[in-house]
């Protein structure tokens, strides 16, 4: 179906048809999942921290100050982000950060178990998932737009949006369920273990033509 035909085809018809068409697109559906587990991860890790800190310093300025943390990175870094997109493959410049995200979530699931966990602890943390925050917004949207080509763009940044929308409200949640069934340290290792199945998804994704 070309683009002409699209415009032709009243407007839920069309919407359907382009959705189709956007599923139908390689490596989009792994795109899609990987991106909504990075998200989740996000704010899930997010909310498992700021609850660890509730826990083991009673401070909600500290509170407040690892929540800003995860925004820090886009606010120094977004003037020069794109430059430096610009000299990678964006599949490789994320999947690189994720895979640096994971050992170091993994750790924090260490520390937590151990009893070791410490408040500045945190703060490093919360800065290097804001760097993944960063990077999604440079690098994995620009992908999307490249993975299913301008004629589909609107409708999968429309999804992307409402995912991340979405992810909010799952990642806390998710969150919340492994604190109260299985303990703190379980919160996250469960974000990390999503952003491993996340990097796996995206690594089936085809490079774009």
């Amino acid at each position: 179906m070309t683009a002409e035909d699209l415009v032709a085809v009243p407007g839920d018809a069309a919407d359907t048809r382009r959705l189709r068409a956007l599923m139908r697109v390689p490596g989009y559906r792994n795109l899609f999942a990987s991106s909504l587990l990075w998200h989740t991860t996000r704010w899930g890790v997010l909310f498992t921290t700021s609850y660890l800190l509730t826990q083991i310093a009673g401070s909600p300025v500290l509170n407040q100050g690892v929540g800003a943390l995860v925004f820090v990175p886009g606010l120094l870094g977004g003037f020069f982000a794109g430059g430096i997109r610009d000299r990678f493959e964006r599949k490789r410049l994320i999947l690189g950060v994720q895979l640096v995200l994971i050992p170091v979530e993994l750790l924090m699931f260490a520390a937590v178990q151990s009893g070791r966990v410490e408040v500045w602890m945190t703060f490093p943390f919360m800065f290097l998932v804001g760097i993944g925050g960063l990077v999604n917004m440079t690098a994995q949207r620009p992908l999307i737009y490249e993975t299913v080509g301008p004629r589909l763009a609107s409708q999968a940044m429309t999804i992307e949006a409402t995912s991340q929308a979405g992810s909010a409200m799952f990642g806390t949640l998710v969150g919340g369920i492994l604190i109260q069934q299985l303990g703190m340290g379980a919160g996250f290792a469960g974000m990390g273990l999503l952003l491993v199945v996340s990097a796996a998804l995206l690594v089936f994704v085809p490079r774009p033509r």
